[in-house]
């Protein structure tokens, strides 16, 4: 736009890099140490960006050819009268030749030099183009309202932002309280129910001291013990709370500054997009006003010269703010962070490592120990347990380099003494071997206790036996599993029958092994290749939660062995695949077992992570997590050898998607 400086002379007009229009010599006195601050603008350039605006200048020289210099003052109106040739003195301009490039002239030159020219009157092209430029006129009028509506859109929508800035930050505000105050509320009733334990603890224990007599004082000192380790036990497990529940309120702190700081950065960001736009519509602005006080105080003549250019300007300036791209108010004020809860959703999670350590096999493979159960104790104990011979079962002992501490043989009147076993507590094991036996083993004390399940359901068909067993880590309640029988018989840490529940028959034919994960049983049936969650609270028939997709697409070769879980929820099956394996010469080819262990999300929906096991010509029979020091273990054994494989179990962030940048939407 061109910028007419209101000076008694003109003089080599200067074009900024922002467009604003200046002399020569006003420039050379405003500037400083080779530097000038335009003064429309207040932008910083060096001199040498000044440009000579030629255009500006040859308007300038026309005018000044045709005696009609712009020397308009503020005081007064301009004359109307013709000027006189800049030739003939006496002659008065009336027209103006449009060949010699519009240039002025009396009738005396009209006759002398510009016989044959094209030539116009200055009154008749005066008048029209004053019409044009009226009609232009009420054109950038409407311009006006336009650029101040957008104006106050712009506004609105600097306003909307800073109101959700405040709101989305009084809401991460709100949250990060309501999760402190649900840890610190976490911690409190972690700490009564522990004060509440102990107090029932001492008060039973005070009980069953009152009634003892003399003849049971060695009894009550091993209670007293037996107390004491599960109020150590209580104890421990309380810290490890606490301790969880720190971590978290620490990630929570965290990510709330992560989202703090992104918040700031979105919001400025979009302030200085508002910016930007703010900046181009009072450019606009401006470059009207300028037009119309040009317009207000215009000359006939030179509106007959430069109204083609100014007509020209003005079309330019419409189509630039046509064309300006003002992002929607909601879009400006919309704030993109998200809340704590969606940041809080990635978290952390187990991985199974890559570091295998292979503990020394227990027993060489000729001599046939059949493993089929394996527990561990936090003490560094593994107690595997498995058929010694037809009429022998056994509980063993063994200590992390493959040491066999103690072993316990048992007899069995079946036919088979397979013997399953899962951990208790920390110092007891809960095992089942065919046909009825329920028992609960103290391990480092070798003493053993049972029941005869056959005398909880006298209806119990004779050829029916214990496969598997599962323990409820809270209350520790333990659920048994038959051979040939869709029932579940659950017992409380006495051994005492609590009640019986049926598995449902379009799902299972039997139970092969179980576990507990919140308040679902997780149950497999190998026969079947399937391997389900049941609830637990549902019902004399228990219903199924959801069910365990197999880590392959070929189903048929695939069955769950064995299922357990860790302290996390985190949920690994045990499953095996028949393949066949190329034979020697031309020998058929043979089939062979492979084992992949698979860990489940804790919903149960979701393969997290699968690896194979190299069982070395064995069977992988068994799998189970312990807690050893260094954190938590898998613990894998074979059913022939006796092999112990654990893995390490580490905690790791998930990594979030790179998320590309957003590119903010606007039009100068």
């Amino acid at each position: 736009m061109l910028y007419l400086p209101r000076t008694a002379e003109v003089k080599d007009s200067q074009i900024l890099p922002c467009q604003h229009h200046f002399c020569k010599e006003c420039l050379d006195q405003i500037s400083r140490d080779q530097a000038v601050k335009c003064p429309e603008c207040r932008r910083d350039y060096e001199t040498d960006e000044a440009q000579t605006d030629f255009r500006a200048n040859s308007m300038i020289e026309s005018l000044e050819l045709a005696g009609a210099a712009p020397t308009a003052t503020a005081a007064g109106p301009v004359s109307n009268e013709l000027p006189t040739c800049y030739i003939h003195k006496a002659e008065a301009v009336k027209m103006y030749c449009t060949t010699c490039g519009n240039l002025p002239i009396c009738m005396v030159c009209l006759a002398e030099g510009h016989n044959g020219h094209v030539v116009k009157s200055i009154l008749v092209s005066s008048q029209s183009h004053s019409e044009e430029l009226s009609s232009k006129l009420e054109g950038l009028k409407n311009l006006e309202e336009k650029l101040l509506k957008r104006k106050g859109m712009i506004q609105q929508a600097r306003g909307n932002l800073n109101e959700a800035a405040d709101e989305k930050r009084r809401a991460l505000r709100q949250e990060l309280i309501a999760e402190r105050d649900s840890n610190r509320q976490q911690h409190q009733q972690s700490d009564a129910k522990l004060q509440k334990q102990k107090k029932e603890a001492k008060e039973s224990l005070e009980r069953k001291t009152d009634l003892a007599v003399e003849i049971y004082e060695r009894s009550c000192r091993k209670m007293k013990e037996e107390m004491d380790r599960e109020l150590e036990e209580m104890q421990e497990a309380n810290d490890k709370r606490k301790k969880e529940l720190d971590r978290q309120m620490t990630e929570t702190e965290r990510e709330s500054s992560e989202l703090k700081a992104k918040l700031e950065k979105e919001e400025m960001r979009k302030n200085e997009m508002i910016e930007e736009q703010m900046k181009a519509v009072e450019e606009a602005h401006q470059q009207y006003r300028s037009i119309t006080s040009i317009l207000a105080d215009r000359h006939n003549l030179r509106d007959a010269q430069s109204s083609h250019d100014m007509c020209a300007e003005i079309d330019r300036l419409v189509d630039w703010v046509e064309d300006l791209q003002v992002p929607e108010v909601e879009e400006l004020s919309k704030v993109t962070v998200p809340s704590l809860s969606s940041f809080q959703s990635r978290g952390t999670r187990v991985y199974i490592t890559d570091e295998e350590e292979a503990i020394t096999p227990l027993k060489e493979e000729s001599e046939g120990w059949n493993l089929f159960g394996l527990a561990g104790s936090p003490e560094g104990r593994i107690v595997v347990t498995g058929e010694e011979t037809r009429h022998t079962s056994h509980i063993t002992e063994v200590d992390l380099t493959g040491n066999v501490v103690r072993r316990m043989l048992l007899k069995t009147s079946s036919q088979s003494a397979l013997r399953y076993c899962k951990a208790l507590s920390r110092s007891e094991i809960a095992t089942v071997c065919r046909p009825n036996e329920l028992g609960v083993y103290k391990i480092g004390q070798a003493e053993y206790h049972k029941v005869d399940i056959h005398q909880v359901d006298r209806g119990i068909p004779p050829k029916t036996e214990v496969v598997c067993l599962a323990v409820d880590p809270n209350d520790r309640s333990i659920y048994v599993g038959r051979y040939g029988l869709r029932k579940v018989y659950m017992f409380d840490r006495d051994l005492s029958h609590i009640r019986t529940a049926e598995l449902p028959p379009i799902m299972f034919d039997w139970p092969h092994d179980m576990a507990i994960h919140g308040r679902d049983l997780l149950v497999y049936d190998a026969a079947r290749k399937k391997a389900c969650a049941l609830k637990i609270d549902s019902g004399y028939t228990l219903e199924v939660n959801y069910t365990f997709a197999k880590p392959d697409t070929d189903e048929e070769s695939q069955a769950p062995y064995s299922v357990c879980t860790d302290s996390r929820g985190n949920i690994y099956i045990l499953w095996k695949t028949t393949v066949e394996v190329p034979g020697k010469l031309l020998r058929r080819p043979k089939k062979q077992q492979e084992s992949v262990i698979v860990q489940y999300s804790r919903d149960g929906q979701q393969i997290l992570q699968m690896r194979k096991v190299d069982c070395c010509n064995d069977v992988a029979r068994c799998i189970t997590v312990m807690e050893t020091d260094a954190g938590e273990k898998l613990l894998m054994a074979t059913k022939k050898t006796a092999r112990l494989i654990t893995y390490r179990l580490v905690i790791r962030r998930e990594p979030t998607p790179q998320s590309e940048p957003t590119q903010a939407e606007g039009g100068q």
